[in-house]
């Protein structure tokens, strides 16, 4: 008999050790997912909000000129979204006729015919274009282009302005 009830003590014992075993690895288990949630939702947050800005980049154009003296044609682009635009720098720029566009890289120090394009913003020079800002883009060609001319300007989260123009 009293084998028999150490026996029965020991598989109560036993039973008792696999629940707590049991209910502590549960609850391990439940902690890392609950983690890799939390991880994935603030990064599922992070890209919608990116993707609402990218879809409310609202660039407009305004004017474009051929500046003779400095032979360079100016556009100007307005920033009418509530969103700023950002950044300049890794903007994407296409320059040339109706029939044939060249990409232009991004200069910080342009000379005529170098085949690259600057700016210039008319409010805070942050590299930002913020709402109701105005920006000159620069456009240094570096072959004849005639009239009328076409200019595609991508920005880095993909919103595109595709201009066609003649001074």
């Amino acid at each position: 008999m009293v084998v028999l009830a150490r026996r029965a003590v020991s598989s109560v014992i036993a039973e008792a050790l696999l629940i707590i075993v049991g209910v502590s690895l549960a609850a391990t288990l439940a902690s890392v997912v609950l983690s890799r949630v939390s991880v994935l939702q603030s990064r599922l947050v992070s890209i919608s909000a990116d993707a609402v800005q990218a879809l409310s980049e609202r660039l407009t154009y305004v004017y474009a000129l051929y500046d003779e003296p400095n032979e360079r044609f100016i556009i100007y682009i307005k920033n009418v979204g509530r969103y700023p635009v950002y950044p300049i720098e890794e903007f994407t720029v296409f320059f040339g006729d109706t029939s044939h566009a060249s990409y232009y890289v991004l200069s910080t120090n342009p000379s005529p015919k170098c085949g690259c394009w600057s700016y210039e913003e008319y409010g805070t020079s942050n590299g930002v274009i913020e709402p109701g800002e105005l920006v000159a883009f620069y456009v240094y060609n570096a072959s004849v282009v005639r009239a009328p001319y076409y200019f595609k300007l991508v920005t880095a989260r993909g919103s595109s302005l595709e201009v066609t123009f003649a001074p």
